[in-house]
């Protein structure tokens, strides 16, 4: 293999990966920016609304899982390009319906590309700078998200305010289409000898030629390690990521006359885009992926708690919360090229875009419920903090079961 050749082009990989999570942040996001606008111009309830908001985490369940085993057995790039397809055609939809079911169906298509595309981006990283740098650049990849919730939260607010909601959703689009472009020219593969696949070209270097296992022995013979870390990212979807739903709302009850409460909402995301890289090249280094994930769950747990009760200001609370959030992907999305058998990444991915989509509409559903319920947001911030410390347990058990895992594998160097 040419390895200054591998070398340098995983840098594009990283940057194209870091491009489709972007995009992902930004189809979950785009609708509470716009949500008073379309509830007032298209005369939707909130009802309605609410059912925008949880259909795009729906296409998780629809084409996750598929979109991980079609990588797996047809390479990444068309998959890449059927999700970045989707998203077009769905959130085009979006832009141009004038009715309700047109919108609910273009959420829901848009979101099936993007549950693909949070499936791919990771797997691509994980293939290649496996054995290099995973925890650097994982973490670099972790600060899309972030960016795009700050920069839905916030620029697609002052867009909507100054032209309409269709803006906004067009914005997305001819940002898909752009990035479905580069992907056409610039996304690779690695062949199953670790040579650069050319679309078209290195036909005899075939990206998984030995016999792919079935669905059912998919399911059957995916290690435990890899489904429980599956279910911690279904709770840290269902519990941390539940403060960018109930955090504008819980602001706006307890910062009577302050207008920028979807700011401090976003707040909670801005350590991720300087800690995350620092906290993956920490992982690197150390070689402890559990540390910063435990560390990061149990202060988030914390602080939690006392953001509701204590009464403390509300922007440095959430900037601290941040600051822990920061700790948790990075050291989340290493540990797939340790636990994962050969063959099974993009189908472990999949299984991961799924469980983070249903944390994300059951979570949403729960937080709301004890919202009526209680009648403030306390207990849903109690629950979201008790998600946190079983995950942390999980950590644990994951960790001790790649320890054994690492212990009898030759690892694969590139240098």
């Amino acid at each position: 293999m040419d390895n200054s050749k591998y070398i340098n082009y995983r840098w594009v990989i990283l940057i194209l990966a870091w491009m489709m999570l972007f995009m992902h942040s930004l189809m979950l996001q785009s609708i509470p920016p716009i949500m008073t606008t379309l509830a007032n111009d298209v005369g939707l309830t909130y009802t309605q609304l609410g059912s925008l908001m949880g259909a795009a985490p729906l296409g998780s369940l629809i084409l996750a899982i598929p979109g991980g085993i079609w990588a797996d057995r047809l390479g990444s790039r068309r998959v890449v390009l059927a999700a970045l397809l989707l998203y077009v055609i769905g959130i085009s939809m979006l832009a141009l319906s004038q009715a309700f079911e047109t919108m609910l169906v273009g959420r829901l298509i848009s979101g099936s590309g993007a549950a693909m595309l949070f499936v791919v981006a990771p797997m691509s990283i994980s293939e290649w700078f496996k054995g290099r740098e995973i925890g650097f650049a994982m973490g670099l990849f972790n600060i899309a998200g972030p960016v795009g919730v700050i920069f839905s939260f916030n620029i697609f607010g002052m867009v909507v305010e100054q032209y309409s909601w269709r803006v906004v959703i067009w914005l997305s689009a001819i940002a898909a289409f752009i990035m479905l472009l580069a992907t056409l020219i610039w996304f690779r593969e690695l062949g199953a000898n670790g040579i650069i696949r050319h679309p078209g070209k290195d036909k005899q270097s075939g990206l998984h030629q030995s016999p792919q296992p079935s669905i059912k022995q998919l399911f059957t013979n995916t290690r435990p390690s890899s489904w429980l870390l599956s279910l911690i990212f279904f709770l840290y979807s269902a519990g941390i990521f539940q403060v960018m739903t109930i955090g504008p709302a819980h602001f706006e009850e307890t910062l009577v006359g302050f207008d920028k409460t979807d700011l401090v909402a976003s707040l909670s995301m801005v350590a991720s885009i300087f800690l995350s890289p620092v906290i993956g090249r920490l992982i690197d280094i150390t070689g402890k992926k559990d540390l910063p994930a435990i560390i990061g769950l149990i202060g988030c747990a914390l602080f939690l708690l006392l953001i509701p009760t204590i009464g403390f200001n509300s922007i440095i609370m959430m900037l601290l919360l941040g600051v822990f959030i920061a700790l948790i992907l990075p050291a989340l999305y290493a540990y797939p090229a340790d636990i994962v058998q050969p063959g099974q990444m993009g189908f472990v991915f999949g299984l991961i875009s799924a469980t983070f989509g249903i944390g994300i509409s059951s979570g949403s559903f729960v937080v709301g419920w004890l919202r009526d319920v209680m009648g403030d947001f306390d207990g849903a911030f109690i629950f979201m903090a008790l998600l946190c410390v079983v995950a942390a347990g999980l950590v644990v058990i994951v960790e001790r079961q790649r320890r054994k895992l690492v212990a009898v594998r030759t690892p694969l160097d590139f240098d």
